[in-house]
Formats: C-alpha cells, sequence, structure tokens
C-alpha cells in the first residue's frame, strides 16, 4: 500500500482536529486544491447545521456515499463524539474511511428496496448519489432513508438542479457533452427536467452493470413532492447550496412515524 497524502490545514481552518490524511484513490482532490477540497466539507457542515436547527451533537451519523472521506472527514471534525457511520459500493473507499476515521464501516449495493443496515441514524448525509439516479431508483432510496433515520432524525440530501441544468443547457448549445452524458441524451434529459420539473439520461456504457446510472435533474418542487410522497417532512430546500454547486434538500423523519 503507498503513503497516503497529507492535507495542509490552513490555520485558520475553524477544527484543527481535522484528520490530515488523504487516499490517494481519492478523485474529489484535484491536483493539490486542498483549499477548495476542504471548503466542500465545511459546505457541507453548513446545510447540516441548518437542518439541525441548533440542536446538540446527532448520537449517530451516516454518510452515504462516503467515497474517500471529503465529507466524513468533516463530521469527524465537528462531532468528534457522535458514532459515526461509512456506507458505499466501493469496499476501498469504505475500508479507508473506517480506518481513517475510526468509522464503522457498512457494504452498500444497488438495490435500496432490500438494503437494510439494521439500525436507524439520528443524521444522514448523502452527498452527489440522488444526482446519478433514475427517479423510480430515487423514490427507493428515500424510503431507504426514511427507514433508517430515528424519530425526528433528519437526512440532507444534494440533488443536480436548475443551476446546473443551466450548465448543462449551456454546454450542449455548443454541441458538446455535459457532465458525461452525450448530446442527444443530454437534450433529452433537458426536455423532461423542463416539461416534468426532472430528466435523466444514462451515462454512455456497453456495462449492462451500470446501465441505470448516468446524471439526474430534478426541480425543487418535484423533488420535495416525492419526499412527502415518501413519507418524509421537508426541513428545507436550498438552491446550490452545497459547493455553490448542488442544491440542497434537507427532510425528516416525522415524530411518531413507525416505518418499519
Amino acid at each position: 500500500m503507498s503513503d497516503p497524502k497529507r492535507l495542509s490545514v490552513p490555520p485558520d481552518y475553524p477544527y484543527q482536529n481535522v484528520v490530515d490524511i488523504v487516499s490517494r484513490s481519492d478523485e474529489m482532490l484535484a491536483g493539490e486544491d486542498y483549499a477548495h477540497y476542504l471548503d466542500v466539507g465545511l459546505s457541507a457542515l453548513a446545510n447540516v447545521a441548518l437542518a439541525l436547527k441548533g440542536r446538540t451533537s446527532p448520537a449517530s451519523i451516516l454518510d452515504m456515499p462516503c467515497g474517500h472521506g471529503r465529507v466524513t472527514r468533516a463530521l469527524k471534525a465537528a462531532f468528534p463524539d457522535s458514532a459515526l457511520f461509512v456506507s458505499d459500493i466501493d469496499s476501498d473507499s469504505v475500508d479507508f474511511c473506517a480506518r481513517t476515521f475510526g468509522a464503522h464501516g457498512l457494504a452498500s449495493q444497488p438495490d435500496f428496496r432490500t438494503l437494510d443496515f439494521g439500525r436507524r441514524f439520528d443524521l444522514i448525509w448523502v452527498g452527489s448519489l440522488i444526482t446519478h439516479l433514475p427517479a423510480d431508483v430515487i423514490k427507493d432510496f428515500f424510503r431507504f432513508v426514511l427507514r433508517h433515520l430515528t424519530e425526528g432524525g433528519v437526512a440532507v440530501v444534494s440533488m443536480h438542479g436548475s443551476y446546473v441544468a443551466g450548465r448543462i443547457v449551456a454546454s450542449l448549445l455548443q454541441g458538446g457533452e455535459a457532465y458525461g452524458v452525450d448530446n442527444v441524451a443530454g437534450w433529452r434529459m433537458v426536455d423532461g427536467f423542463f416539461a416534468s420539473g426532472f430528466g435523466y439520461a444514462n451515462y454512455p456504457t456497453t456495462d449492462l452493470s451500470v446501465q441505470r446510472y448516468g446524471v439526474a435533474l430534478a426541480t425543487g418542487r418535484w423533488t420535495c413532492k416525492t419526499v412527502r410522497r415518501c413519507g418524509g417532512e421537508i426541513v428545507f430546500y436550498q438552491e446550490h447550496a452545497w459547493d455553490r454547486h448542488h442544491d440542497v434538500l434537507a427532510f425528516a423523519r416525522p415524530s411518531g412515524d413507525r416505518q418499519q
């Protein structure tokens, strides 16, 4: 195993207890832009703080998908006494985060209808997952999240909204691909977004195992309506609120809800 990278943490970073180890497999660290890498974690924490509404530290936190810990490290620094759980479909990511941040690793899988971690969490952070899923799978995921929240627990979820839709249209008008989606599929996705509030396009691939993985766009109205239909209670929705890029939705499992 190669030696990991070390973050250069600026002296004004608000959590000097932050773990500075970074996996060399971390695709979210572009070049040596440590400042932006750390800022993305702080942006996630700002949205979490809004969702918690001043409540004390959550007893248990799930970061899913954790990747190699871009947000996990911020959650660990901000809530050092919380039980931290990490999950991803990539086992190397889970192993790294469990080892580096003292987290409990949970293996994920694509079918959220049957995925069961056997416990519930006070806070679930979901960064850039439903941004890649078709509508029916997003609904399955929202139900999965609600099953795994404690009563009154809150989930904070990122989504591609109107800001990303505008970026995609600009790229398509220049005749290229956008966000990894080819021009024809991209226009079909954008048309769906403006017509119904939701659009989706697969990534171009011949691998049948990832045929239902691509790019999703959704309006706040579509996303909030979908969460409510799944039984969730909206806490807030903010446009391009995570890293000034993704929209952010926070929703809760209502008090008195006895979902199984």
